[in-house]
């Protein structure tokens, strides 16, 4: 979980987009589990291995909606109207832009999705129906929870201008090379202090991050 995190907050650039992610995929996990136990009262094993394959469904839905969120052309979204709160109008144009471009394309991979799933409920086994239930409830409610609660979210304390809280892929390589250059330094006995001006006053790739 943590290096999913880490991966998907860098490729958002942003560290409070990844939380709204994970939330939107926990409350839909919580939601499977809670329907399971108060219909059967208990979740045996082969739930559990069909919660942990829907897990990457509920995060599929929720980075996409997130990936159009971030995107330039989204904040010059038109949106038709006008209100006097200049970063109300911006979340509108960015949530707007964001459920045009993904809306299609998550319920069209829901609904195959769980049409298949469903296949494998209508199967003789016990094992892939439990599985083909579990997926296909997982599946439509990750679509749910991507183009409703988290696009809420979004529209009442979504980041203004995403990207600005996170070091990008490039900024983390540029201050690695340049941590590793620093120790080079020191190893071979040359002091900061004894630097040229030119080296010393040089910003270090960790200027620009934040």
């Amino acid at each position: 979980a943590a290096l999913a995190f880490t991966i998907l907050a860098v490729s958002l650039r942003e560290w409070l987009l990844p939380v709204y992610g994970f939330v939107s995929a926990a409350l839909v996990v919580a939601t499977v589990v809670g329907l399971s136990l108060g219909l059967y009262g208990e979740i045996s094993h082969i739930e559990v291995v069909a919660v942990l394959v829907g897990c990457s469904c509920a995060l599929d839905y929720v980075v996409h909606v997130l990936h159009m969120y971030i995107c330039e052309q989204a904040a010059h979204e038109p949106i038709g109207i006008e209100t006097p709160d200049t970063a109300l109008q911006v979340r509108i144009a960015r949530v707007a832009f964001a459920h045009k471009s993904a809306s299609r394309a998550v319920i069209a991979s829901a609904g195959l999705r769980t049409a298949f799933a469903l296949l494998l409920s209508l199967s003789s086994l016990v094992l892939l129906q439990s599985i083909g239930r579990t997926v296909a409830l997982m599946l439509l409610l990750s679509a749910f929870a991507a183009l409703v609660p988290l696009c809420g979210a979004l529209l009442m304390t979504g980041p203004l201008q995403p990207g600005a809280g996170c070091p990008t892929a490039e900024t983390l390589a540029a201050a690695r090379r340049f941590f590793f250059a620093r120790r080079v330094r020191r190893a071979a006995g040359v002091e900061p202090t004894s630097l040229a001006p030119a080296v010393v006053d040089a910003p270090s790739p960790l200027d620009d991050v934040g």
